[in-house]
């Protein structure tokens, strides 16, 4: 085994941490976007601020969602508390890293459908409500699937008792232009990543409709996002849960710009670029959580 930093892997490791991403991304587009990651937090960098407290938070609670990984460990690494930790990652053929979502206290994730799509060994890393890092093993609760056209969602459930989880936002709320930013783990490929960045929203949608009930609207935004970050969360400067982010979407116009190396400044956006996220309907969520609850004989210890 190899002792991995999560800010600092080598060449390759990053090849061998691909993210989880429906569409594997070309490493030009990948390389573009990472550069524009540093100019887009401007407003958010400062953690004396509103804003920075609240994406740093975002950033610590953001768990990490290993597929396919055998035996995986945490010795050394900077949490919360102060205390260090570092990965060890077992070579594992086809395994992947993605991030999760924690929205209850009693250890329920919103992740991509795309990251549990193969679920063999599935982890988190998740910081707890003594502010550790911790990790348990993960069951699929409820998954969207990866059906042309429809949302890329899952639900998740690992026994933990988690840190504070993530208020959700009321898409109704939301307008394009609102400020919005992210948190991932693509920061475990690359050297001195860092794991978020920040962007604008482009569209909300309206409703779109499903199986049994399910509900969902897609959120587009221009915040970068790289392998490594889909099952993230998407937040306002608030720090509530807009969506989860899943899928890179440039214009055919923004690709052709990023092969031929012509994407401009890397303190602009590309232009033609937007990220994908999705938002699953709140009322059809929390009667999911509790029907599983009950299926499982889960007592959350408060309301969550």
């Amino acid at each position: 085994m190899t002792a991995l930093s999560p800010f600092a892997l080598g060449t390759a490791a990053a090849l061998l941490l691909a993210g989880c991403t429906a569409v594997p991304m070309p490493g030009s587009l990948d390389r573009a976007l990472l550069a524009r990651r540093p100019s887009s937090l401007a407003g958010w960098q400062d953690e004396t601020t509103p804003r920075g407290l609240t994406l740093k938070s975002t950033e610590r609670r953001t768990a990490l969602l290993l597929i396919g990984w055998k035996s995986p460990t945490v010795t050394t690494f900077t949490d919360a508390a102060g205390t260090q930790h570092t990965f060890v990652l077992g070579p594992s053929q086809g395994a992947s890293v993605g991030s999760a979502v924690p929205i209850t206290r009693d250890g329920y994730f919103l992740t991509a459908a795309h990251c549990v799509a193969d679920a063999r060994q599935l982890k988190v890393f998740a910081l707890t409500r003594d502010l550790r890092l911790t990790k348990a093993e993960a069951r699929v609760v409820w998954t969207s699937g990866l059906k042309l056209g429809g949302a890329d969602l899952a639900l998740i459930h690992a026994p933990l008792d988690l840190a504070k989880p993530f208020p959700l936002a009321d898409p109704t709320s939301l307008a394009p232009g609102d400020p919005v930013a992210l948190t991932g783990w693509s920061k475990l490929g690359f050297h001195d990543s860092t794991g978020k960045s920040a962007g604008r929203l482009v569209s909300v949608s309206p409703p779109e409709h499903g199986a049994a009930g399910f509900s969902w609207r897609v959120v587009e935004h221009n915040a970068p996002f790289n392998s490594g970050d889909s099952g993230g969360p998407l937040i306002t400067p608030g720090g509530r849960l807009v969506a989860i982010n899943a899928q890179a979407v440039p214009s055919m116009l923004a690709f052709l710009r990023v092969m031929t190396g012509s994407t401009g400044p890397s303190d602009r956006p590309i232009a033609g670029y937007t990220s994908r996220a999705f938002a699953p309907d709140l009322d059809w969520l929390w009667q999911t959580i509790v029907a599983d609850r009950a299926v499982h004989g889960l007592s959350p210890s408060r309301k969550n």
